[in-house]
């Protein structure tokens, strides 16, 4: 897509998720499942080479977004921006270093299994611990729990 203008990229990419939540609307009615879409900002981050031109929106053009879907939708969308992702994950990699993203930089720990005090490491990388809570208390209040006892 690089060579678009930028707000025709900004364009396509609008009319791309448009039409993946339609979708994944569609799925939704297929199943009994619960179904969700999470539609992520890029962060300009990565542990390898990226190409971030044709990835990258901006604030506004995230909240256009939003507000273009709007919410006559029948599954539960989150629009995860660069504010509500920012220090707010903790990731161990495959190679089991822990990772921990803060604006544009991934700051790596070492070894999860190797760290002497994890609560030094969430201090040292700022990591937002009350914003986790009330992200991870949201997912709770959402969860379906099957009862087998039936």
């Amino acid at each position: 897509m690089s060579r678009y203008a930028p707000r025709l990229r900004v364009t396509i990419w609008m009319m791309y998720r448009v039409l993946s939540v339609r979708l994944v609307e569609d799925y939704a009615s297929t199943t009994q499942a619960r179904v969700f879409y999470n539609i992520f900002q890029a962060f300009p981050r990565a542990m390898f080479s990226v190409e971030w031109e044709n990835l990258l929106v901006t604030d506004q053009e995230f909240a256009a977004l939003k507000h273009q879907i709007g919410t006559e939708v029948n599954v539960r969308i989150s629009f995860l921006d660069h504010e509500t992702l920012d220090k707010l994950y903790v990731m161990v990699f495959p190679d089991g270093s822990m990772v921990i993203p803060k604006g544009p930089d991934y700051l790596n720990f070492g070894q999860f299994l190797e760290l002497e005090n994890l609560d030094e490491a969430l201090e040292a990388s700022q990591f937002d611990s009350p914003k986790h809570l009330r992200h991870s208390r949201e997912w709770a209040k959402r969860m379906i729990v099957h009862d087998d006892t039936e």
